[in-house]
């Protein structure tokens, strides 16, 4: 349904800050003195059933934060500060949980308070990473410009998982398999058939194919059935720095030591790279420190002694694990953009893919088993291509999912398997 809005913006550039009034009052004059403030882009909307909106159906919170966030867009000011009084204030959350890409900070004035639980769990969890020094409602802004900045783009849309706050496994077999597995037992039954993988099906168009696996301690005889032509376990990739978490060995470790065994390399084929992240697992703390400086992660002291501190401070809360998936969140997407930063000459399809949805105490009653797949490239065709599967520009994909996890496999191969470069 199209959402009716009216938006002005006063202001031709500085940061913006984007009004919502409380009630049904119309934003113009609600602020005094906002409009005038120097330096800024402010930007006053009057969403569905306010002011000068007319409603063409239900005005929610959903509605109000949808047409916040197609405004901020519209006009070029995301993100934005987002300043709401009463429910204006209530609107205002709903946008910085359902779009965090175009929130770059809350000004919440007396708000409105929420009933639902998940809502409110959510919420909490975001005043959480608000206070956090990544400051994740920025993360997705951050992420977004590194990607122009490196001259990509990205299409996003979700998929469904095979399972649910555990047993990634099962993702990662569905997706190379193009089987869909939900249980061992088929897990068990499939590592008996010889089948075609997505690793195989890189391997016969010339890549070399590749498993990251920090996460891996033991022998792995799956990794016959996937066809990977190297796999570098824990013992191969030799972190000496301090331990994070479950698996001890950061992501940005990780990637910097696929650039060094891999990536670097002065004569090689294309490479065919598959790595499960290992940093948000759970149970999620402590968290690694992002290090800016690349050069040191593969030295003994990749990080300061007040960084490790703070680090390991922040223990699991077996509690209460929401500040402490989105902390690890953050620190993943920092790792990512920064990454992009650092190979901006590289030309290069990065797949973005979520195994699965973290357990109920962190995702909430009831939540659907949907994860996002977001694709960062600079070729053009291979865009387009899953645009036209369903994608949708940007970081935010949109319900309902595009297919079960499994089916995303042809997808890819249609993408990329009838291009000879």
């Amino acid at each position: 349904m199209p959402l009716d809005y009216v938006v002005d913006v006063v202001g031709r550039d500085g940061p913006a800050i984007l009004l919502l009034p409380g009630g049904a009052s119309p934003s113009r004059g609600f602020f005094p003195g906002m409009d005038r403030l120097p330096g800024h882009r402010i930007v006053s909307l009057d969403r569905p059933g306010t002011g000068r909106a007319a409603s063409t159906g239900p005005a929610t919170l959903t509605t109000g934060a949808d047409a916040a966030a197609a405004a901020l867009r519209e006009t070029g000011c995301a993100p934005a500060v987002v300043l709401g009084q009463s429910l204006g204030g209530a609107v205002a959350m709903q946008l910085a949980i359902d779009h965090p890409d175009v929130v770059s900070g809350l000004v919440l004035i007396d708000p409105t308070p929420f009933n639902d639980p998940v809502v409110c769990r959510q919420a909490r969890w975001l005043f959480e990473a608000l206070a956090l020094p990544t400051r994740l409602p920025y993360v997705g802004a951050r992420l977004d410009a590194a990607i122009r900045a490196t001259d990509r783009d990205v299409v996003s849309a979700y998929v469904e998982s095979p399972t649910f706050g555990g047993g990634s496994w099962l993702a990662h077999l569905s997706l190379l398999s193009g089987i869909e597995v939900r249980d061992p037992d088929t897990n068990a039954l499939l590592m008996t058939q010889n089948r075609d993988t997505l690793a195989r099906s890189f391997s016969r168009r010339g890549f070399r194919t590749v498993a990251l696996m920090p996460g891996l301690r033991q022998r792995w005889p799956e990794g016959t059935f996937y066809g990977f032509d190297e796999i570098y376990g824990a013992d191969r990739l030799a972190y000496r720095g301090p331990e994070f978490g479950w698996f001890a060995i950061p992501d940005q470790f990780s990637l910097d030591r696929l650039d060094a065994l891999e990536v670097g390399r002065p004569s090689r084929p294309p490479l065919f790279v598959f790595f499960p992240t290992i940093s948000t697992h759970f149970p999620f703390s402590p968290t690694p420190p992002y290090q800016p400086d690349w050069r040191r992660l593969a030295t003994p002291r990749p990080y300061d002694g007040p960084e490790i501190v703070r680090a390991y401070a922040r223990e699991p809360n077996w509690t209460d694990f929401g500040p402490g998936y989105v902390e690890a969140m953050a620190y993943d997407f920092a790792t990512i953009e920064g990454y992009l930063r650092k190979r901006h000459d590289r030309d290069f399809v990065m797949i973005l893919l979520g195994d699965h949805q973290p357990p109920a105490a962190v995702s909430g009653e009831g939540a659907p088993w949907d994860v996002p797949v977001h694709v960062i490239a600079s070729r053009k065709h291979v865009l387009d291509g899953l645009l036209a599967h369903g994608f949708r520009e940007g970081l935010t994909p949109l319900r309902p999912s595009l297919a079960r996890m499994h089916a995303l496999l042809p997808i890819l191969l249609d993408v990329f398997g009838d291009r000879s470069n």
